[in-house]
């Protein structure tokens, strides 16, 4: 007999079918979550914010105008040594020739190789050292280049340098302006660092420029086996 008539002959005979209990609806549903009375939905909070963290301190660049100027020394004739009376750093340098040369009389060179001779051009630049001969004192064993730290034992090097270089230079004195672009940073009140208020854990840096004329020159070296019956060699005056 099928269900339906079971059912039917049931409801006839005045049963009822049986009824499992009552469920309400709400029982079914998900329980509440904390969003819903307005608490957090989980995790734990972190301490509340108190405004961002403090910027680093980057050093300021201030131009003082003035400070160290350089000092230099020839130990070879041929190059300079160049130092400071304190620690400072070479931001870089420019040079350019001042003026026209000056004839260096009783030169030695001969008449008919002087009729063939003119000035060149002028300057300075970086060396890779300046040492004197016998390696004694003093001595300049690095280049005179951007970021170099020099000081009064610790010179660096550079040497006069033609940039326009003739075939027969004539014995002549030269006169170059060297532009120094230096800094210091500055620690304390000392120096080129007075009136910056810098200190240890706030340094600033000093920058500052000095022009010191500095000289070279041409001089005729005789030398019979060469085919002028010398050399014309640019170095310190």
């Amino acid at each position: 007999m099928s269900l339906a008539v079971g059912l039917i002959a049931l409801t006839a005979c005045g049963g009822s079918p049986h009824k499992g209990p009552v469920v309400d609806p709400a029982t079914l549903a998900p329980p509440a979550t904390g969003a819903a009375t307005g608490q957090p939905t989980g995790g734990t909070s972190g301490p509340p914010s108190v405004g961002p963290s403090p910027r680093a301190w980057t050093t300021p660049r201030v131009n003082t105008g003035s400070g160290a100027s350089l000092e230099n020394r020839t130990p070879n004739a041929l190059c300079l040594m160049v130092w400071s009376p304190y620690p400072v750093r070479i931001e870089g340098f420019t040079a350019a020739q001042s003026g026209r040369p000056v004839p260096i009389t009783a030169s030695g060179m001969p008449d008919e190789v002087l009729a063939r001779s003119r000035f060149g051009t002028v300057t300075y630049e970086t060396a890779p050292s300046c040492t004197g001969a016998a390696g004694v004192g003093i001595q300049a064993r690095k280049p005179c280049a951007p970021d170099t730290v020099i000081g009064p034992a610790d010179p660096c090097a550079i040497t006069p340098a033609y940039t326009d270089q003739p075939e027969v230079p004539r014995p002549a004195r030269y006169t170059v302006l060297v532009t120094w672009r230096l800094s210091k940073l500055c620690t304390d009140s000392s120096g080129p660092c007075g009136g910056l208020g810098a200190t240890a854990d706030r340094p600033v840096r000093a920058t500052w420029r000095t022009t010191p004329t500095l000289h070279a020159c041409t001089k005729w070296a005789p030398l019979p086996e060469a085919p002028n019956g010398g050399q014309s060699d640019l170095g310190q005056c």
